[in-house]
């Protein structure tokens, strides 16, 4: 039996239609997961030399011997903090943007190519109004 969709989706059509957007949609998966590994080593990178700061900070509190030692250890920490986070923020941001672009770009190709084969539809095939 004939379906209105016969004209454009015979059975090979479709087949290779699917492997297609099966493909696009594997390749989103692992541009994903390479993304999310990036991200993943630039936090762990990130948190370690932070760590390393922080106890090199508090073996430097423990040589202090007045309060404005106190004082101006604390406050370069404290700066030297805020700049890296701010700095790691901005970079984490990018890696993210980055993977998102690279995780959307299958499926950005797969649909010009779909609309492409679209556009090669006849009008007049009593498939569109």
């Amino acid at each position: 039996m004939a379906s209105i969709f016969d004209p454009f989706l015979k059975q090979t059509e479709f087949y290779w239609s699917s492997t297609r957007n099966i493909t696009a949609m594997t390749e989103m998966l692992s541009a994903s997961i390479h993304g999310a590994m990036k991200l993943s080593g630039e936090a762990t990178r990130f948190f370690s030399e932070r760590m390393r700061e922080d106890m090199d900070t508090a073996k430097h509190l423990s040589t202090c011997r007045t309060g404005e030692d106190v004082f101006r250890t604390g406050s370069a920490f404290f700066d030297n903090a805020v700049r890296a986070y701010a700095d790691e923020t901005a970079k984490m941001v990018h890696l993210a943007a980055d993977a998102t672009a690279a995780t959307c770009r299958p499926m950005e190709d797969r649909t010009k190519e779909a609309l492409h084969s679209v556009a090669g539809i006849p009008k007049h095939n009593g498939m569109f109004a």
